[in-house]
């Protein structure tokens, strides 16, 4: 994907490997969708970068973005989900069993590994957002098995921001959709089959695909780097 700069090979893999460390720590393996979903937030959330960011503007303006309880660290955007507000810090430190590492220096969000961790986990267990019903999370909006439908991606937003740019997201996700399936040669594969071999093999004719797609880039749209 020379449309962004350095190729998905070379750019993009460090984070890419991460996801998938990250990924295999769950049993049983994520389905096909959450993993197109997940690569999809961290494309969108990182500005096309997909490593881990620190937010545009360190959260200037928003409500988050003065220094908080810990140290006086401000909770700002960090990673490829773009982790705010002390109270998300909180959770991911307890979850992912940090013992205060993260709440000392929220920097560590910055790590690819504690990243991709923060990404999986996060959006598998639904640390970031619920409602009355239930919390927001991979398995509420996305299925378990076979491949997901633009419209499920899009209500998929809810785990991380509302319905913030809901249908870009939902364009990305149904690229990387198309090129795990590609990769893996059948019609739904998991990553236990090999999945994100496709993203190193696939992903960059896939994802050039989403610069011409309507779905994707509306009204001037692009990825873009924010708080959650």
């Amino acid at each position: 994907m020379r449309r962004y700069g350095r190729s998905l090979a070379k750019s993009r893999r460090p984070s890419s490997k991460a996801c998938r460390r990250s990924s295999k720590r769950l049993r049983p393996l994520p389905p096909l969708a959450y993993v197109a979903y997940g690569l999809a937030t961290s494309f969108h959330e990182t500005g096309a970068k997909m490593q881990p960011v620190t937010e545009i503007g360190r959260g200037r303006g928003k409500s988050y973005g003065k220094p908080g309880k810990h140290g006086g660290q401000i909770p700002y955007g960090r990673g490829d989900v773009q982790l705010t507000w002390d109270g998300n810090y909180e959770t991911a430190d307890d979850q992912l069993g940090l013992n205060g590492a993260l709440l000392a220096n929220f920097d560590l969000a910055l790590d690819t590994d504690i990243s991709a961790r923060v990404m999986v986990r996060g959006m598998t267990e639904g640390w970031f957002a619920g409602d009355k019903v239930e919390r927001h999370k991979f398995a509420r909006y996305l299925p378990a098995k076979g491949t997901a439908t633009a419209p499920k991606f899009t209500s998929a937003r809810r785990i991380i921001n509302g319905i913030d740019r809901a249908e870009v997201v939902a364009g990305y996700a149904m690229s990387f959709q198309a090129a795990l399936v590609a990769g893996a040669g059948r019609e739904a594969p998991s990553l236990r089959t090999g999945g994100f071999v496709a993203v190193d093999r696939q992903l960059r004719h896939h994802l050039d695909a989403i610069g011409r797609d309507g779905r994707a880039y509306r009204h001037g749209d692009r990825p873009r780097a924010g708080g959650v």
